[in-house]
């Protein structure tokens, strides 16, 4: 989703090109925004919650729209894929309370999955697939207004079984525990958020509480090389980025943001063999970090990039497409844009603006080199400014002059960010012996 300050946030798409990056379909005509979230993909289209009703793309403006197979699906919830089909939850005009739904993301082929029969709301919960069952918390009235009762429950989508694997610790008027969800499997074992995280293997008596997480985690990755993933608070060190183990134990990978203070960890996107995530820290605010889940390989990707510009704590998604990564970034200070990752290097590429380094005003000379460089250019302009950027990011030169010497710089890649006459222009240089 994307706003162009003509259409409001709406549905776009890209190929990692400023060519092929376009606006799909404007939702909600005019300068008004959209809610677009929960994505995912099917095939050749995606599925996706739009005003908490279940939306189907396959990039077009005639192909998008909202699933409908006789009733609305309102409140939808935890789109997850297994085979050639996606489940949710969702209310239906038949079922106000709450049921599991699939989808091929056709009308036609939407339909009630089955019905776990809760005696009151069972909205918002996340389903999950394990070993060809489908798990979910079922919420029931056990009497008395504010008596609640919650089970772990799974519908067998061979034998098309319910069967109660536990009930759960009860809460006072349903509060937190109500809005639980489903994180991630590794087809043995399940991690889920019941005031709390927990694991369980489909059985009651594996069905347990994660030790020493004593607070309900705010954000959680489907899994890192058969870890959890998840931001979560401690008051010695706030809310930081920890891992858990299938056994129940778990550990903050590390304080970024030292002592009490919170990193809010966020976004987290497994994607070439690392886990990246956002992250805030004393020195240089909301930046990209990335981890192999060791403390020393815990590192911010860039030194001058605000990543996921959707609000200040940069709640926005990361993507993985085929073999690169769409984010959301300020990077360069060109303003929020999307750009791609790519493997190995993790240098990002805009999609829409002119950083995929090609000027067609401006050129270095002579390029490579190994120490005196200038910027040329064919054309007048008025006033010049010039940032240099090393490859990760970090500013090392700001100024109005065209000449530079690089004899006492590293070798290695450069960005030289030229403003003028209100236009931006990126340009790549290489420094050599």
């Amino acid at each position: 989703a994307a706003n162009d300050s003509t259409h409001g946030n709406e549905l776009w798409k890209t190929d990692g090109t400023e060519l092929g990056t376009n606006l799909i379909k404007d939702l909600t005509i005019g300068t008004a925004n959209t809610s677009i979230s929960e994505m995912e993909v099917l095939g050749d289209k995606v599925i996706f919650r739009t005003n908490n009703f279940p939306y189907v793309s396959d990039g077009t403006d005639l192909g998008t729209f909202k699933l409908n197979n006789g009733t609305d699906y309102y409140q939808s919830a935890g789109f997850i894929k297994f085979g050639n089909k996606i489940y949710f939850s969702a209310l239906s005009s038949a079922i106000s309370t709450g049921a599991i739904f699939s989808t091929d993301l056709t009308n036609s082929n939407t339909n009630l999955l089955f019905n776990p029969n809760c005696s009151m709301f069972c909205g918002y919960k996340d389903p999950f697939i394990m070993q060809n069952k489908i798990y979910y918390i079922k919420t029931n009235l056990t009497g008395g207004a504010n008596a609640f009762e919650y089970s772990l429950i799974y519908f067998d989508t061979l034998t098309n079984q319910i069967t109660d694997v536990k009930i759960m610790p009860s809460f006072l008027n349903g509060t937190t525990a109500s809005y639980a969800g489903m994180f991630y499997n590794n087809n043995n074992v399940a991690f889920f958020n019941y005031a709390g995280v927990w694991s369980s293997n489909g059985t009651n008596n594996f069905t347990q509480e994660l030790n020493g997480v004593l607070y309900l985690p705010s954000c959680c990755t489907k899994g890192y090389n058969d870890y959890l993933c998840f931001s979560h608070s401690e008051p010695e060190v706030g809310y930081e980025l920890w891992l858990a183990y299938f056994d129940g134990n778990s550990y903050n990978v590390k304080d970024i943001y030292d002592g009490p203070n919170s990193s809010y960890p966020n976004s987290l996107t497994v994607y070439d063999s690392l886990l990246f995530f956002t992250a805030t820290d004393s020195a240089n605010g909301r930046q990209l970090w990335k981890t192999d889940g060791s403390l020393v390989n815990t590192t911010k990707v860039f030194a001058d990039t605000v990543t996921n510009y959707y609000n200040s704590l940069g709640t926005g998604k990361m993507f993985v497409v085929d073999s690169f990564m769409l984010l959301n970034a300020d990077y360069l200070s060109i303003g929020s844009e999307l750009y791609v990752i790519k493997q190995s290097s993790h240098i990002p590429l805009n999609t829409k603006e002119s950083i995929n380094i090609k000027s067609n005003s401006f050129y270095i000379y002579p390029n490579p080199s190994n120490s005196i460089v200038e910027l040329k250019s064919q054309n007048k302009y008025h006033k010049i400014f010039i940032d240099v950027f090393d490859a990760i990011g970090n500013k090392i030169m700001t100024t109005d002059k065209t000449q530079f010497d690089f004899s006492n710089f590293t070798n290695g890649l450069y960005f030289f960010k030229v403003k003028y006459d209100d236009k931006i222009e990126m340009l790549k240089f290489i420094k050599t012996n």
